[in-house]
C-alpha cells in the first residue's frame, strides 16, 4: 500500500512518529498526518480549464483540511499524500519525455512571513515520487507583492491582479522545453493562465498548470 510507504520515507520519520506521535490532520486522532480512514474519503475528480488541469475537489472535506495544513501549519508531509497520484497523471500524459516542472512562485515577503512555498514542496515531491524530474524551482518569478487572489471574488478582477506579477529568469533554461507549472489550488485558473502564457511567451514548447484541487 504505497500510502504508509509515502509517509514513512526515513528511518529518522518513523523514530518521530514514536516520540512525538502525529495526530491526523482531519479528525484529529493519534495517527499519520492523514489516518487511513480520512485517506479513503479523497476521491479524484480531474478538471480540465484554460489549458491547465487539477485532480481533486477542493470541496472535499479531507483535501481541504489537508491543503490547508500544509500552506498554513508547515505540514509538508502532505505534499507525499497527492505527489504518487499526480506524477502518476503526467507520467500517462508524456511517456518517457522530459518535463520540467516550475511550482508558482511566491513574493519575497509571503515566502518570508510563511517560511516555504508549498508549491515547491509540492513540485519536489511530485518529483520524487518515482524517477527523478528536473526542477527548476527559480526559472520563474514573481516581480510583485500582489493582493492574495482569495482576496478577490470576481474572475475578470482576478486576471487583472495576476498581469505582469511573472517573469522568466533565464529564457535559455526554458527554451524548446515542456513545462508544467505546479500550485496547490486553483479557482478560476488566472494565476496558472498568466505563468503559463509567460513561460511561452519566453520560450517553452509547451507550458501547462496543475494543481492539486480546483
Amino acid at each position: 500500500m504505497f500510502f504508509r510507504k509515502t509517509i514513512y520515507p526515513h528511518i529518522l520519520s518513523r523514530v518521530t512518529d514514536v516520540l512525538f506521535p502525529s495526530r491526523c490532520i482531519c479528525c484529529d486522532k493519534e495517527s499519520q498526518i492523514i489516518c487511513q480512514t480520512c485517506f479513503n474519503k479523497i476521491e479524484k475528480r480531474p478538471q480540465a480549464y484554460r489549458g491547465n488541469f487539477s485532480l481533486f475537489e477542493y470541496d472535499n472535506s479531507v483535501v481541504r483540511k489537508a491543503l490547508w495544513g500544509l500552506k498554513y501549519r508547515n505540514r509538508k508531509r502532505v505534499a507525499l499524500i497527492f505527489a504518487p497520484e499526480m506524477r502518476k497523471k503526467l507520467d500517462s500524459m508524456f511517456p518517457n519525455e522530459e518535463v520540467l516542472l516550475i511550482p508558482i512562485p511566491l513574493s519575497r515577503k509571503r515566502r518570508w512571513s510563511r517560511g516555504f512555498n508549498q508549491a515547491e514542496v509540492l513540485a519536489r515531491a511530485i518529483s520524487e515520487a518515482e524517477q527523478p524530474t528536473l526542477i527548476l524551482s527559480t526559472a520563474l518569478r514573481r516581480t510583485k507583492h500582489n493582493n492574495p487572489q482569495t482576496l478577490i471574488k470576481n474572475k475578470d478582477l482576478r486576471l487583472q491582479n495576476m498581469r505582469g506579477v511573472f517573469e522568466v529568469r533565464n529564457p535559455k533554461e526554458i527554451t524548446g522545453k515542456r513545462i508544467i507549472v505546479i500550485d496547490d489550488i486553483t479557482t478560476t485558473g488566472a494565476t496558472l493562465h498568466e505563468a503559463t502564457k509567460v513561460l511561452k511567451k519566453a520560450g517553452a514548447k509547451e507550458a501547462i498548470g496543475f494543481a492539486v484541487a480546483h
